[in-house]
């Protein structure tokens, strides 16, 4: 049995009608309000997991439920669920279980099979296996040229830096005059 989330909405109404009257501190006020009932509606959400062995399975017992869906007021208005509109989804919950352990129990199924057909599954289970060991190694490894990369980004940016400061000292060079000085021309005054 696979285990399923179930995620939806369930409209709620009621009929709203005030029961009370205005009052004042003033001698002589009279409520004349006509106050009629009002229709008003919320749509609440719900999340739930079930137990099925398939996704038809899974939606008959979630609409089963649903049927029994009632809203808990902590006031005294009488909150009723609109069955007919709630709507939901099932999706399957992938389980945790560990390769090793799921092969395991195949392979305990496999015992009670037909020699060639418990072979060819066992092939194939071991050929998951290997497949599973190869992906750990190569997710490892990318996980190592990950930071690989990461370290040679930073090593660039370094380097972008150390650029950037170079070109300006070569700037500010380009700016200064190289060479003899030039003769002083303006007259010596006396």
């Amino acid at each position: 049995m696979a285990t399923y989330r179930v995620n939806g909405t369930a409209p709620i109404g009621a009929t709203i009608e005030p029961d009370g009257r205005l009052e004042l501190d003033i001698v002589g006020l009279e409520d004349t309000s006509s106050l009629w009932g009002e229709d008003v509606g919320f749509e609440c959400s719900f999340e739930f997991e079930i137990k099925a062995s398939s996704e038809e399975e899974a939606n008959e017992k979630a609409d089963s439920a649903l049927g029994d869906l009632t809203f808990y007021s902590n006031d005294d208005i009488e909150w009723e669920v609109v069955h007919g509109d709630i709507s939901f989804e099932v999706e399957r919950i992938p389980s945790d279980m560990p390769l090793a352990e799921a092969v395991r129990i195949v392979k305990g199924f496999l015992s009670d099979m037909d020699e060639d057909l418990q072979e060819a599954a066992e092939c194939i289970l071991d050929a998951v296996e290997d497949l599973d060991a190869r992906n750990k190694r190569l997710t490892h490894a990318v996980n190592d040229l990950t930071g690989e990369v990461e370290t040679l980004k930073l090593a660039v940016q370094t380097a972008n830096g150390l650029r950037a400061v170079a070109e300006d000292n070569l700037v500010q060079a380009s700016e200064t005059p190289f060479g003899p000085a030039e003769p002083d021309t303006t007259p010596e005054s006396a």
